[in-house]
């Protein structure tokens, strides 16, 4: 962790003419990658949404003219100031625009596109970590880095890049939260420098509905010098309106965010993923869910495999994965969830099915889940039927609450 009083005797490094002129220099480099980009209409410009490998050029001119800049920073505030500093710069040589500008500035497109930089951003907190935009059809593509202080200087040990701009691989990423787990000085063993990255992203959504991708990413690795290890690259869809949270420690990493519900029109619900690192990797742990009814949704979305590791102590698996299969209705819905009242820490979850037959929806089918809650989000799978189980009658408002583990949001 950096402290007040150690930045105090950390000198500015202010960069001096002959520097400032390299400076100049490598932003004129990058303005002749990005003009060519403003002169093709979106619909002709090559690549998927406009991007082509110059945008790897235009990606380390930025970072190599940034890391140039950098100096001390004695708080977040400094940081901050810097990095309000360096926006200016690429804004009055015609890099960027103020993109909440309306009407736009003379000379600025409505929105980002192709050829120009989004703004840049620099936090401190464990890590020096500085995020770069460059725009895109409809949005921009971030990149990020990580530094550490040492020596007198500082000293990039993580980065983030999409670099690979085949049609059909292409993935954009825009950064929801970037965070390093703090120092375990507790566990024998573990190296003060050894930490893990969480990186949270989604989709450039600009142009889009409000479902997009959310990505989710963990390394373990050092900062003092670059040894990474990718434990985790994942995503799913999720909804635009609703936040993205994460939380990482030395030893497990915790996301929320909202999804559409398996086999249900409009019905959303939050998604829990929480990984413990054991021997060098990440394994699924509870909380799988936060509520009966959301559990029952991710048994049913998840593959077999780890959904049976799910169930209750002699459970009848065969019988739960002859109902596991994902089956294309036009519809459904969920039931209200009933407490199991002749059976202790037992919940119901009811499942319809329906089509449109003629002008009235007809149930084709339904399914009565079984599950086992311990408090506070303990669930497993005990068995599934087609008929209402004996003694599940007691209608529990506040098991369908909506809830979340994160009552102050990241975002």
């Amino acid at each position: 962790m950096f402290t007040s009083v150690a930045w105090l005797w950390i000198g500015i490094l202010l960069p001096g003419s002959v520097a400032r002129a390299a400076e100049d220099t490598t932003l004129v480099k990058i303005r002749t990658l990005l003009e060519p980009m403003r002169t093709v209409p979106n619909g002709l410009l090559p690549g998927p949404r406009g991007a082509t490998p110059p945008l790897t050029g235009v990606k380390h001119h930025l970072q190599n003219w940034i890391e140039s800049r950098l100096h001390g920073f004695r708080d977040e505030e400094e940081a901050d100031a810097f990095a309000r500093e360096l926006n200016a710069e690429i804004r009055k040589f015609g890099l960027s625009c103020d993109w909440q500008a309306f009407p736009p500035a003379k000379g600025c497109p409505a929105r980002a596109q192709p050829g120009y930089l989004g703004d840049i951003k620099v936090t401190l907190a464990e890590a020096l970590i500085v995020t770069t935009r460059v725009g895109i059809v409809c949005g921009f593509d971030e990149s990020a880095y990580a530094y550490s202080f040492e020596n007198g200087g500082w000293k990039r040990f993580w980065q983030s890049e999409t670099d690979d701009y085949l049609e059909g691989k292409y993935v954009p990423l825009n950064f929801l939260h970037i965070q390093l787990s703090s120092r375990d000085d507790s566990r024998q063993g573990t190296g003060p420098n050894q930490r893990l990255l969480l990186a949270l992203a989604r989709d450039p959504a600009y142009c889009e509905s409000n479902w997009y991708n959310v990505y989710y990413r963990v390394w373990q690795l050092r900062t003092d010098r670059p040894q990474e290890r990718l434990l985790l690259d994942e995503g799913q869809e999720a909804f635009l309106a609703d936040p993205v949270d994460g939380a990482v420690s030395p030893r497990d990493v915790l996301m929320e965010y909202s999804t559409r519900m398996a086999y249900t029109d409009f019905e959303i619900r939050r998604i829990v993923r929480h990984y413990v690192l054991r021997n060098g990797k990440l394994e699924r742990e509870a909380p799988l869910a936060l509520s009966p009814r959301d559990f029952t949704d991710e048994w049913m979305r998840t593959g077999w495999v780890v959904a049976s590791q799910w169930s209750s102590a002699g459970a009848n698996t065969a019988s739960l994965q002859s109902v596991h299969s994902p089956e294309n209705f036009e519809g459904g819905q969920y039931g209200p969830t009933v407490r199991c009242e002749q059976r202790p820490e037992h919940w119901q979850v009811g499942l319809i099915w329906m089509k449109l037959d003629g002008r009235a929806m007809t149930v084709t089918k339904r399914l009565y889940f079984l599950v086992r809650w311990q408090a506070p989000y303990g669930f497993s799978m005990v068995d599934v039927s087609q008929d209402p189980w004996t003694g599940c009658t007691e209608r529990d408002h506040t098991a369908d609450e909506p809830k979340t583990l994160f009552p102050v949001h990241s975002q």
